[in-house]
């Protein structure tokens, strides 16, 4: 019988960057580019040979290309002038970092979480969808 998925061990390498112009981020244990980032005129262009990379990457990706970075823990946001929305697997505490000062209202009951705030601190509950509306001053 054959696995559903492929081990990992046997994915490596299944592709490989070969670019002198861009810059490596991660190599496959053979010392190929796994991963590898190049500037265009549009901005920054990521490949990655690897099917899936922690946030953490990502995160770090986001500042270099000067965008904001909500929350700091494994969850999956959704921003932009006026909501600020949130799915989460595991729920608990968050510290959330807005890019500017905004009364944080949460969408479906109302309630004004924060005011005039640059963050806000939230209990989010197991496998959940959060909804905010930002109200910028």
């Amino acid at each position: 019988a054959h696995d559903p998925l492929p081990a990992p061990e046997r994915l490596q390498p299944a592709f490989a960057v070969e670019d002198d112009g861009a810059e490596p981020l991660a190599w496959w244990p053979d010392g190929r580019v796994a991963v590898a980032a190049k500037r265009a005129r549009w901005g920054l262009s990521v490949f990655s040979a690897l099917p899936a990379l922690p946030g953490a990457f990502f995160r770090h990706l986001l500042v270099q290309a000067g965008g904001h970075v909500y929350c700091q823990h494994e969850d999956v946001w959704l921003a932009n002038r006026s909501v600020l929305a949130v799915h989460t697997r595991d729920g608990g505490p968050r510290r959330v970092a807005l890019p500017e000062r905004a009364d944080v209202v949460e969408a479906h009951t109302g309630q004004v979480i924060a005011r005039n705030a640059l963050g806000f601190e939230v209990v989010l509950p197991e496998r959940s969808t959060t909804l905010w509306v930002l109200r910028r001053r």
